[in-house]
């Protein structure tokens, strides 16, 4: 069972265990922020902050921007990542600013339950559910006791994983950032896991929400209404509740994934949150 575990562990996506692990639907917001990160981790995205000064009078300013990275020709995308992927396909755009893109991102997968299927039926998880055709066309998610069980070893595996990185980030910060790049996707699921970038994105996702909500309609930087891809390149100028949801009774409000993400502009470059706030 544990080389099965980690076959498992290693072929399914920080994203899908997410949903996995989940007593209930995560937020739209949590399953977008999740699926970036490890995107940018496994650098089919890269993230470039650039200082930029609209007017000789004002003050430069860094602008964060999106665009495919070094892994970005030879990546095998889940259908579900191409929530994310897709403006950078058959070169649309070379290069988005993060806001945009985190924009049109929400608005594209604005219905939850949609993402939720597709995570579920594609990849790894697929097996782990019960097909009846019923329980499709309801939209009800119910595991077998094969993804029960399942279930429970990925939350032990988790669990000692954070108890071990947050003990090593005390003594050794290198040897804590070490195995924080061998645990690869699996850092975004570890309950007490933060940075900046994780920040960062909540912050955009949290700003998009608000405005899709409020208006249904997307307004560029300098005024005017987004509609499509098409109108927002990268000529534009320029904490959310995750805290308090948690994947069932396990680790209570600690969150999974809540903040979570790593360092740097590549998602991956660095341990500096590691064990604690």
């Amino acid at each position: 069972m544990a080389h099965s575990l980690n076959a498992f562990l290693t072929e399914a996506r920080p994203t899908e265990l997410l949903v996995l692990l989940a007593t209930a639907p995560p937020p739209l917001r949590q399953l977008l922020r999740i699926t970036f990160l490890d995107l940018l981790r496994q650098q089919v995205l890269v993230l470039e902050n650039r200082p930029i000064q609209p007017h000789p009078r004002n003050p430069q300013r860094l602008v964060s921007y999106v665009l495919p990275g070094p892994a970005w020709r030879h990546y095998q995308p889940r259908a579900y990542e191409m929530l994310l992927l897709q403006p950078f396909h058959n070169q649309e755009f070379s290069q988005l600013q993060l806001r945009h893109f985190v924009k049109f991102a929400y608005q594209r997968a604005q219905y939850a339950e949609r993402v939720l299927t597709v995570v579920c039926s594609d990849g790894p998880l697929s097996s782990l559910y019960y097909r009846s055709w019923w329980r499709q066309l309801l939209k009800m998610r119910r595991l077998t006791p094969a993804g029960e069980h399942i279930r429970e070893l990925v939350y032990k595996v988790l669990d000692n994983h954070d108890i071990h990185l947050n003990r090593l980030a005390q003594r050794d910060s290198r040897a804590a950032t070490a195995l924080a790049a061998e645990l690869g996707g699996l850092l975004f699921l570890l309950p007490t896991f933060r940075s900046p970038l994780g920040h960062q994105l909540d912050q955009e996702l949290y700003r998009a929400q608000r405005e899709q909500d409020g208006s249904g309609t997307f307004t560029g930087g300098e005024g005017g209404s987004i509609d499509s891809w098409d109108t927002c390149g990268h000529h534009f100028d320029s904490h959310a509740d995750a805290a308090g949801y948690g994947c069932g009774g396990h680790h209570g409000d600690s969150g999974c994934g809540g903040d979570s993400g790593c360092g740097g502009d590549s998602g991956c470059s660095g341990c500096g949150g590691c064990g604690g706030d």
